[in-house]
């Protein structure tokens, strides 16, 4: 059929497209919509498959047999706004799948994700006059967006030199820019590294190195600390908040570390034995260092 595109386009209908299959550090993850355990220094991956009736492909766009279509795969994050692309092998009749490497470092919040075909070359004399003969032409495409779920997803990262003072040795900051419980958390929260620190350097340089993966174990461990405090300081009122609020991820923190724990009772022990209670999270949080 003839569309707004210029050239003749395909039945959406000849491409039965599966659902990504996003894997962290090499592990297939079973929620296609948020990525648990993402952070930025994990090695993100995504599997996607569509079955192409190549024939009838050729046939509705008026293209000839010796066309080369490939698949192609896009990423933006809606965190930093970088995106990237690239290519896959040729089309063919029947099962197609594209493998892709996503930076973690340079992502974060709502990952989007594209398929497409198009056309790479063409040869003239087997098209129709309005086939797609340019090469990029894009033939079809679908989106999917997926939300990276984990502690780096929730802190954007700014590296900046602390300036002198008591912070100037230190390593973070947990930094937010409201405390209101309805505000966005994705819009809130900020996480301060000293890139005048070495380890801190050492982690922003060689994030994968072992001693960057033993920073990045206590980073996280902190920043869950910070959280689950806050929440309890807060009250039982952060229940009633929407998941991507302050609220909301307050309290998702909590139960994931304190799934079957009485929220009151460990909120009202905040205020009356804070030590102790800072040592249950201490130890609950806390991952072995590798």
């Amino acid at each position: 059929m003839i569309t707004t595109a210029g050239f003749l386009e395909p039945d959406p209908g000849l491409f039965q497209l599966d659902e990504p299959v996003f894997s962290v550090n090499g592990f297939e993850v079973a929620d296609s919509e948020a990525i648990e355990g993402w952070d930025y220094s994990v090695d993100l991956g995504v599997s996607w498959e569509v079955e192409i009736d190549k024939v009838r492909l050729l046939e509705e766009c008026g293209l000839g047999p010796s066309t080369d279509i490939r698949l192609g795969f896009r990423w933006r994050s809606s965190k930093t706004n970088l995106y990237s692309s690239g290519l896959g092998g040729a089309v063919v009749h029947g099962s197609n799948r594209i493998r892709a490497s996503i930076p973690s470092d340079r992502t974060g919040g709502i990952l989007r994700i594209s398929l497409y075909a198009l056309v790479m070359s063409v040869e003239p004399t087997e098209c129709s006059p309005l086939a797609a003969k340019r090469p990029g032409s894009i033939l079809w495409a679908e989106d999917r967006q997926v939300f990276l779920e984990g502690v780096g997803s929730r802190f954007p990262l700014v590296a900046v030199e602390f300036p002198a003072g008591e912070m100037q040795k230190g390593m973070w900051e947990f930094d937010p820019t409201s405390v209101d419980l309805g505000a966005s958390a994705m819009g809130s929260f900020n996480l301060r590294l000293n890139t005048a620190h070495p380890s801190v350097r050492k982690l922003l340089d060689s994030p994968n190195a072992a001693e960057s993966k033993v920073l990045q174990a206590i980073l996280k461990a902190d920043l869950h600390r910070n959280l689950i405090s806050w929440a309890l300081r807060e009250g039982p009122q952060i229940r009633s908040y929407d998941d991507d609020t302050i609220g909301g991820v307050l309290w998702a923190t909590f139960r994931r570390y304190f799934a079957e724990a009485d929220f009151e009772e460990m909120s009202s022990a905040m205020e009356t034995t804070p030590w102790r209670v800072e040592a249950r999270i201490q130890a609950v949080t806390s991952e072995p260092a590798k």
